[in-house]
């Protein structure tokens, strides 16, 4: 009881934190030193500022990578051959524009999540180091840092012997998921290990080093996404050093195997959207970087958004010369898995990444989204994020999504576009702009003003839309209250490359409903085809 009682003040405090300033456009409330722990991380983003390190030549390698895929694992369960284990994932992605190949090695246990492979298949790993070789493709071993999917699956829990035995290494220091309320993150990455324990960072030094010694893998992925927590919360900001200091011994053991084999064991890293967010799960990347301990990084969680700041890890990561690829799933649709791509390339990435990817859709998009060449003019679909029923545990390091909003607030709502939308209509290439406004709470009779870039841009007569739950990005569940949406023709100017400020107010006929909100924004660019 008193840890239930305890729990739910945490859940409180967490709520109060998430519906503050400081994952709103708004202002952030002081603390006692005046600052939040988020702004004064934000405030350190490029305070090292150093030259880069030497490195050494064995670890100089440039390579070419259009599209990387992190296969997330278990593919192999089930199949009655190679062929079929390979034929689920693998197998699609051969000649698109994939130049590398991320397989998911498990979550640090022996076997991955306590399920042995089939005997048809084999040796899992060394399946897929043989296929990615034969097809040309550089592999990585990725490394779930923090697996916290047996929080709510008491079958994963029970196959881990570690945390069964030892749950004072736990995040939690639990066995027992019922110790903490429904809907709190607690309650969904309480088997997560702590990584303040030395025993827990040998642990995983342990399966590291089994894995990157036994396999020729071209190097490893350190997935800190999966989940984003290592330590407790408040205990964050006083063990940045601990994980820097245990990524510094991975690299170190990296080095070693290199040196062996002759040819260099690569290092990556998936973290948070920003530097900022990263030191708030207590991991210092900007640090890493500064002494060189990672060959490419990965930014971002699998459900992203096209407003993310990802230019702050890119400008960051490139000054020291390591390549910057940010993160994305498999959208619902092909133009926007096109607007994602753009935007990444646009804000200077080195290469597009793909988590959770569709084998069935790769065919699709494998051969476009691998560069701005090949993106050209390609139908796209760019909108303004929206926050569904996703896992609060990776929003909580995720950028703040921006919808719903409410429409009485006249919030300025920031839409990306990677296209260079002004050059297209200059020349003719543009065949269509179609900005569509989805308001939830409001009747057909109301209408809307909208402002783009500070120019209106009437809103006309919404079309009546009934309340929905729907797919989007794949495999989420969207929750929208009927209301209206506005389809309404725009311009480049004042659409533009970049950033476009997006205002929706209240319009004739309104009647100010505190229940409308603004739930969806998208831009529909079409151009001309030859």
């Amino acid at each position: 009881m008193k840890r239930i009682i305890k729990w739910a003040s945490v859940l409180i405090c967490v709520t109060a934190v998430l519906h503050s300033g400081v994952w709103s456009w708004g202002q952030q409330p002081a603390t006692a030193t005046g600052k939040t722990r988020f702004e004064r991380f934000r405030e350190s983003f490029g305070a090292h500022q150093t030259e880069p390190p030497q490195r050494e030549k064995l670890r100089t390698v440039t390579k070419q990578r259009r599209i990387i895929v992190n296969d997330d694992g278990n593919a192999q369960y089930g199949a009655e051959s190679v062929q079929e284990f390979l034929s689920r994932r693998f197998l699609p992605t051969v000649g698109t524009q994939v130049d590398s190949y991320f397989w998911c090695v498990g979550d640090g246990q022996v076997p991955s999540w306590g399920r042995e492979t089939p005997e048809a298949i084999g040796d899992a790993e060394q399946v897929m180091i043989d296929a990615a070789r034969q097809a040309g493709m550089e592999i990585f071993a990725s490394l779930r840092m923090n697996d916290t999917h047996d929080a709510l699956r008491p079958e994963l829990f029970g196959s881990y012997a570690l945390k069964v035995q030892r749950p004072d290494l736990l995040l939690g220091e639990t066995t027992d998921r019922s110790d903490w309320p429904s809907g709190t993150i607690m309650g969904t990455i309480w088997s997560g290990f702590n990584y303040a324990h030395r025993e827990v960072r040998e642990h995983r030094l342990e399966f590291i080093n089994s894995v990157c010694r036994g396999y020729d893998f071209d190097g490893l992925e350190l997935d800190f996404f999966r989940a984003p927590f290592f330590f407790k919360f408040g205990e964050e900001e006083e063990h940045l050093d601990t994980m820097t200091g245990f990524v510094r011994r991975i690299r170190q053991d990296l080095d070693e195997i290199g040196q062996a084999r002759g040819r260099p064991y690569l290092l990556a890293a998936r973290v948070p959207d920003t530097p900022a967010q990263a030191r708030l799960v207590g991991l210092d990347v900007e640090q890493w970087l500064v002494e060189g301990l990672l060959d490419l990084l990965v930014v971002g969680e699998s459900v992203t958004t096209m407003t993310r700041p990802h230019h702050q890890f890119i400008d960051l990561a490139h000054r020291y010369g390591v390549p910057v690829y940010p993160c994305s799933d498999d959208a619902f649709r092909i133009e926007v898995m096109r607007a994602f791509a753009s935007n990444f390339w646009a804000a200077g990435a080195d290469g597009v990444y793909l988590f959770n990817y569709s084998p069935g859709k790769i065919s699709k998009w494998g051969h476009e989204i691998g560069s701005p060449e090949t993106l050209g003019r390609l139908d796209k679909l760019f909108e303004i994020e929206w926050y569904g029923s996703y896992y609060p545990k990776y929003h909580y390091a995720s950028w703040p999504h921006q919808l719903p909003s409410p429409l009485w607030e006249w919030r300025t709502l920031r839409l990306v576009v990677g296209d260079d939308l002004e050059q297209a209509a200059a020349r003719g290439w543009l065949k269509e702009l179609r900005l569509q406004v989805r308001v939830g709470g409001i009747e057909p009779q109301e209408q809307i003003t909208i402002w783009v870039n500070g120019v209106t841009v009437p809103g006309g007569k919404g079309e009546p839309r009934e309340a929905r739950e729907a797919k989007t990005h794949g495999w989420r569940l969207e929750k929208l209250q009927a209301g209206c949406l506005f389809d309404v023709a725009v311009q480049a100017p004042p659409l533009r490359k970049g950033t476009n400020e997006i205002v929706v107010e209240l319009g004739l006929n309104s009647v100010g409903r505190a229940s409308a909100t603004v739930d969806r924004v998208q831009l529909w660019v079409r151009y001309k085809q030859d």
